[in-house]
């Protein structure tokens, strides 16, 4: 799957409870898991309900009793595991064993770099999980990309301006998501 065909699914209102974000495009994974955690828990409760781990720094027990904990005063606990390539061999091997127990309650999202090899855990884990590609959006893609970001912020941007923002700051998305928040600001 595409970053824009979840993007569909999400404001359809489907969330699955197990993805897998591989690619090279981070700002864009980062950007989707906040929105699926701000859709599954109210923000008030994210310090109870969303468990953000590291694949270099956990082990598959810590991420098995994450997933397994009941939500507080919540539908959902979303539970966020960063560079789970870093993840031990025995480990992946344990939470594969695992995922296909996942509770209902928890939606987890493993995420990885561009996968430049099938090993038998990313190709079990295709079968388990949602796979979203985040490639690095073509120069032809940004200014639609720019144009959408401006629009969350229930503004419009001529086509020079657009045109011009993206010829001074470039392709990289997280100065272009700054720059845009800078001229919203400025606008008002």
């Amino acid at each position: 799957m595409k970053y824009f065909e979840l993007l569909n699914r999400i404001k359809l209102g489907k969330i699955d409870p197990l993805y897998h974000f591989t690619g090279e495009e981070d700002f864009l994974k980062e950007e989707v898991w906040r929105k699926i955690s701000s859709i599954l828990i109210p923000e008030d409760l994210k310090n109870f309900n969303l468990n953000l781990l590291y694949g270099s720094e956990t082990s598959a027990v810590e991420i098995i009793n994450k997933v397994s904990t009941f939500p507080v005063n919540a539908q959902k606990r979303l539970v966020v595991v960063f560079d789970v390539h870093k993840l031990s061999p025995f480990y992946k091997d344990i939470l594969l064993s695992y995922l296909p127990k996942l509770p209902d309650f928890t939606c987890l999202i493993l995420i990885s770099p561009k996968l430049t090899s099938k090993a038998k855990f990313y190709s079990t884990l295709d079968k388990l999980a949602t796979t979203v590609e985040f490639p690095r959006l073509y120069d032809n893609q940004i200014p639609a990309w720019i144009e959408s970001k401006v629009k969350e912020y229930k503004k419009k941007m001529e086509g020079k301006a657009l045109e011009i923002l993206h010829n001074y700051v470039g392709n990289n998305l997280s100065d272009l998501a700054n720059e845009i928040e800078k001229l919203v600001g400025y606008v008002g």
